[in-house]
């Protein structure tokens, strides 16, 4: 019973079970990705071609995999940037650590990982059998994926971790002058309804590790701490509007005309950050960012 109870309070089950509860339009985007793969939808279309085998000015190769993998990582990101900007305060010991939304990315990689994973192997058995491509070829379809992924992933940390300098060094005055205010003012119980138990969780180090307890925190530094992360997530989220705005002006040059999986990943990651938008959280009644303008 005890070690059930553990599994249960571990951070990426917990994140698990309330994208089940609370984000069902969210885990939409992820069945309609995994549905097509399999052949289960659009398969008269051709659709599941169009992931298993991406093509870019006409071709099949590991430039078509490469955009195709930067276009996986874009949904990727969108899809923790948006459950993160939903629910990182039902866990509010990320934000007594370092990094806290990397350590978010990795502890709610349960679905993503899986949907590669199991990707990547509709992907092997499709072009071997299907296409009848070399192995080569397909060790280098996987390579670019891969290689895109990972890139896109790469520079969206980096810049969460530019930001989070920046916010570190905006909330040093309330660090310093933590252990004085929380003298002054009745401790803020964070175990409330809204907030869920977590026992264990990964760290950066995919260690497992106990959370920091807060209940001795304050409520505005809290606040504040996901306050400033929330606003860097919706800046990343406009940069990417931008981009494919731009993108979109040059879409007569065939050069940038993606592959059709990429237009699909790509739009689907439009989709999902728009989510975090519109969607009312449970705290306020309004959207994120009406939230962050009201306050």
């Amino acid at each position: 019973m005890k070690l059930l109870k553990s599994v249960y309070h571990f951070f990426p089950v917990q994140l698990l079970l309330l994208h089940f509860r609370k984000s069902q339009v969210l885990l939409l985007f992820w069945f309609v990705l995994t549905s097509t793969v399999n052949g289960n939808l659009l398969k008269i279309f051709g659709a599941d071609a169009l992931l298993l085998a991406p093509e870019y000015l006409g071709q099949v190769n590991m430039l078509s995999a490469f955009i195709t993998g930067i276009a996986l990582g874009v949904f990727v990101m969108s899809w923790n940037i948006t459950t993160f900007i939903l629910h990182s305060q039902r866990f509010r010991f990320l934000a007594t650590t370092r990094k806290p939304f990397l350590k978010y990315c990795i502890n709610n990689s349960l679905i993503p990982f899986s949907f590669i994973v199991f990707y990547f192997v509709k992907l092997i058995q499709f072009n071997l059998e299907v296409e009848l491509m070399p192995p080569i070829v397909i060790a280098g379809l996987l390579g670019g994926i891969f290689t895109g992924f990972v890139l896109l992933c790469s520079i969206s940390f980096a810049y969460f971790f530019g930001a989070e300098i920046t916010i570190n060094k905006t909330i040093a005055p309330l660090e310093v002058h933590h252990e004085r205010l929380k003298e002054r003012r009745e401790p803020f119980d964070f175990e409330d309804h809204f907030g869920l138990r977590v026992s264990t969780y990964i760290n950066s180090f995919l260690q497992i590790k106990k959370p920091r307890i807060v209940k001795h925190y304050r409520k505005e530094y809290i606040e504040v701490v996901f306050k400033r992360h929330h606003i860097a997530a919706i800046v990343s989220i406009a940069l990417a509007f931008i981009f494919l705005v731009l993108v979109g002006f040059l879409l007569e040059n065939p050069f940038f005309e993606m592959p059709a999986a990429a237009s699909i990943l790509i739009f689907f990651a439009v989709m999902c950050a728009g989510a975090a938008v519109i969607q009312p959280t449970e705290e306020t009644g309004r959207g994120i960012l009406s939230t962050h303008l009201h306050s």
